[in-house]
């Protein structure tokens, strides 16, 4: 007999799609998408259509492991749990609690896994890694400007007359905005792509602008300087709505068409022609991707290109809007995390976390839990992430593969996964939140993470209201805050709901969330340019994801090939003297990497595409090479500030 169960996807994807699972003999044999959440559509993207491989590899680990001079060995969850309580406890006792660093990615997106450092604030509140590898710069340029990060209705872009992707590539990560693209476009809107590289998503699109790496502040203020020249600004919007209107209108004077050409990398009449339409098509939907932000100044190129959008009309106005993140918490009570308790407040800025914690003194690292994350993949400077957390006395992997990271841990804790864990997700561009719901039981040795943390609380003797609970007593305390929007906690839980702060139409009649109420330009702009640059190291780095899996969730065995591929144009390789499918090095600051080079006419003269998630282990971690630089604000990672020089093999 077939069991369906109704779930939705945790992956780190901001779609959280609603999934039917067909469950047969304890076993999930089908995963297909919803037919009736509302964004998707009876569908599934490529990561999770693959999902049962992972679910059921031969690689997943079943048992805790302890690692031993001669390699892991299994052991008990009772030892395991004493184990690691033993040493968070002699790590507070002798150094304080901010000896302990706690590491929480988005492995899963269940809203669980928010609540984990409950247990660590309890013990008076470890060093925190902060901010995030994704997308925290393009938050915090959206918070500044708008006052609250959050996205119009989705069903509002097919009332546009042109969306903007730019720097974004939803066909390969967001594959339920397609279809609501393809409607706009059915009813005449313009498809505009601005992206260094001509994405998958180009194929509908009517317009593909590349700009150089790093020049999306240039292309947003050559959009504004046009839009004041010639008076298709939104004078209202300006006079009413804005608080700094003579900020952007400074900064358009300052700056030449010659210079904002150089900056960007395209051609004047290119800039206009841009500038041409974000004036001629309105309403319009600017959807933006993590690309952009990836600079050091990732906050201030946000504000540059929500200031395009404001001065076009784009913002408060049905069919237009800005399209990059809504903040998850909405629905959320986001003090249950236990922050009162905690004494100590230390952050270590992912981006940067190698460089944290060999630097941290009073008190130095000394134990670590990590996890939903691989750090030592995912974070910049990889090399350094892995000899930073080998410095550590002990550290603690709660994962469900021997991940790079996991190879850098004492012990090792082994989760359970989505289809096998009860949990809450909202998505992060559509305003829908959905409940997680377990198809299958874990695998027996399996344990999920919130037992996990519950059973550290309860070998440490800390007495709690949720902690050591089940996590179904604990969701609908989570979800208290939809009460006062007449919503059942218990209820949601169980079902899928709309975000009640989520409106359709963000910011509709020039209403803002920050203190002034108004949108807030950006001041000042002093671009870095190319201050970096080295003859070394000529070319720009472009780390993108794989398309088909989620980050570095990937299997060993999926990594066959020794070398990462890495791809230029055909003229870059011949200044370098490469040949298509030869073998070499990537060099960079940070590190190298053995790689093989392609060839794609496509591509801009400047730029090194390779794509990220590969494993370290495995000659796949293209992270080795990658900076560690930290945004000036939101604490995200500056990936795309790293430059590489191809050498042919000796």
């Amino acid at each position: 007999m077939v069991n369906t169960i109704k779930t939705t996807c945790t992956l780190d994807c901001q779609d959280a799609c609603g999934v039917e699972a067909e469950v047969e003999n304890n076993r999930v044999v089908r995963l297909r998408g919803s037919k009736v959440h509302p964004y998707t559509e009876g569908f599934l993207c490529i990561r999770l259509n693959r999902y049962l491989d992972r679910l059921y590899s031969s690689e997943r680990v079943t048992s805790p492991l302890q690692k031993t001079k001669d390699g892991w060995r299994k052991i008990s969850w009772d030892n395991a749990i004493d184990l690691a309580a033993s040493k968070f406890r002699a790590a507070v006792d002798e150094y304080g609690p901010a000896s302990i660093l706690y590491f929480m990615s988005s492995g899963s997106f269940g809203i669980s896994n928010r609540y984990n450092i409950r247990l660590f604030n309890k013990l008076g509140g470890p060093t925190v890694a902060s901010g995030s590898l994704c997308l925290t710069a393009g938050v915090a340029g959206m918070i500044q400007s708008l006052g609250r990060s959050i996205c119009p209705a989705p069903s509002e872009m097919v009332n546009s007359q042109m969306i903007v992707l730019w720097g974004r590539n939803p066909v390969a990560y967001s594959v339920h905005m397609v279809p609501l693209i393809k409607k706009a476009r059915e009813n005449g809107a313009k498809i505009i792509l601005i992206d260094p590289i001509r994405n998958e998503s180009a194929k509908f699109c009517d317009h593909h602008y590349a700009p150089k790496p790093g020049g999306d502040g240039y292309l947003a203020l050559a959009i504004c300087k046009y839009l004041l020249e010639e008076d298709k600004a939104d004078v209202e919007f300006l006079k009413n709505a804005t608080l700094n209107a003579e900020a952007i209108e400074r900064m358009s004077q300052r700056f030449s068409w010659e210079q904002l050409s150089v900056g960007c990398g395209l051609s004047e009449e290119t800039l206009r022609e841009i500038a041409m339409l974000f004036s001629q098509n309105h309403p319009a939907t600017i959807c933006m991707g993590r690309g952009p932000q990836h600079y050091k100044q990732g906050a201030e190129i946000t504000r540059l290109i929500l200031a395009a959008c404001a001065l076009s009309g784009n913002l408060g106005v049905k069919g237009g809007g800005y399209n990059y993140n809504s903040d998850f918490w909405g629905p959320f009570d986001r003090t249950l995390d236990g922050g009162e308790f905690a004494t100590s407040h230390r952050t270590a800025p992912k981006a940067i976390i190698g460089e944290a914690i060999l630097n941290m003194k009073e008190p130095p690292i000394r134990a670590a839990y990590i996890h939903g994350g691989n750090p030592v993949t995912q974070c910049p400077n990889s090399q350094k992430v892995a000899r930073a957390f080998r410095s550590i006395d002990f550290v603690t992997v709660v994962d469900s593969f021997l991940t790079d990271t996991a190879e850098c841990a004492d012990l090792f804790l082994p989760s359970a996964m989505l289809l096998e864990t009860r949990d809450i997700r909202a998505a992060g561009w559509n305003p829908y939140v959905g409940p997680v719901v377990p198809a299958v039981q874990p695998p027996e040795g399996v344990k999920a993470d919130w037992e996990i943390v519950g059973l550290l609380a309860q070998r440490l003797g800390i007495e709690d209201p949720y902690l050591g609970h089940p996590i179904e007593q604990f969701l609908p305390k989570a979800l208290a805050p939809i009460e006062k929007y007449g919503l059942n906690p218990k209820n949601a839980t169980n079902e899928i709901f709309r975000n009640p702060e989520s409106p359709r139409t963000p910011f509709e009649g020039g209403v803002f969330a920050t203190p002034s109420g108004k949108f807030e330009f950006l001041e000042e702009w002093e671009p870095e340019g190319d201050s970096k640059a080295d003859d070394r190291y000529p070319l720009r780095l472009l780390s993108l994801k794989y398309q088909r899996y989620q980050s570095s969730q990937m299997l060993e065995s999926q990594q066959t090939k020794s070398e990462a591929i890495v791809w230029l144009h055909p003229e870059t390789a011949t200044r370098f003297t490469l040949k298509d499918g030869e073998k070499g090095r990537l060099l960079s600051p940070s590190g190298e990497c053995e790689v093989v080079f392609a060839l794609d006419e496509e591509l801009r003269k400047d730029v090194c595409l390779a794509r990220s998630g590969g494993w370290m282990k495995k000659g796949h971690g293209i992270n080795v090479l990658t900076e560690d630089i930290l945004t000036n604000s939101g604490e995200c990672s500056g990936y795309y500030e790293t430059r590489v020089r191809p050498v042919a093999q000796s």
